[in-house]
């Protein structure tokens, strides 16, 4: 399923092609079979799906996010495992013992425990330290969640965005063909007209300006829709 599914997406990404070598417009048959593949895929939601999954894997944005997050769940571990340093280990081993002599004077002498002493205590700033270390690293990875979330969102949107424009300007250059072809056709009515008499110099010149301009329009129209294409095509990481 997920071959078909890539194959049909380089095929609506590679399959129209210009209709002669350095000609920007595309044919009536490339235009109909473009807008039929792209009307497939947006009425597909395994395409679509796949098509979400293909540009979140090109995305530095959601790369750079997914590393952010990795970053503060590693963070939120090495603060929960740092409770062992809010405890104190205190070691005795030497004795002090003051006593006064006969003059009435003091002296302290030392000396070597006969068992070491041992001592464990809580240091209470560190203990609430640690644990509002935790909150604010899993305070941090959930605003990064959020904010991936968001920008999954958006690359969604923009795929959906830029495949409903894509259909709307083939349907344009489409439009476009059909009257590029009626010019064409008034234009060799009217020279026929004008070499059998029946319409003037001036009528054939229009009809055929009106053929330049359906011309212009056509080609203009095409070259927005292999934009637009290129978009899709950088989106999705095939060029």
């Amino acid at each position: 399923m997920k071959n078909l599914i890539g194959t049909i997406i380089c095929m609506i990404l590679i399959h129209c092609s210009y209709a002669q070598e350095g000609e920007f417009t595309l044919s009536r048959s490339q235009i109909e079979s473009e807008i039929l593949e792209v009307s497939g895929v947006l009425h597909s939601e395994a395409i679509l799906d796949s098509l979400v999954t293909r540009v979140l894997g090109n995305s530095n944005l959601i790369k750079a996010i997914d590393q952010e997050m990795a970053m503060y769940d590693e963070e939120i571990k090495q603060n929960k495992r740092s409770w062992i340093s809010s405890f104190r280990l205190g070691v005795n081993v030497f004795s002090a013992n003051t006593t006064l002599d006969a003059n009435n004077e003091s002296y302290t002498t030392y000396g070597l425990l006969p068992n070491v002493g041992l001592n464990l205590s809580i240091d209470p700033a560190k203990l609430v330290n640690r644990k509002s270390y935790v909150r604010q690293s899993e305070s941090k990875r959930e605003y990064s969640r959020y904010i991936q979330e968001d920008a999954k969102t958006k690359l969604k949107k923009d795929i959906l965005n830029l495949y409903y424009d894509y259909l709307g300007l083939l349907e344009s250059v489409n439009i476009r063909h059909q009257a590029y072809t009626t010019r064409q056709q008034q234009q060799e009515f009217l020279d026929e007209s004008f070499r059998a008499g029946n319409a003037s110099y001036t009528e054939a010149l229009i009809a055929e300006n009106q053929v330049h301009l359906a011309k212009e329009a056509l080609v203009k129209a095409s070259i927005d829709a292999m934009k637009r294409r290129s978009e899709i095509s950088v989106l999705l990481g095939l060029k």
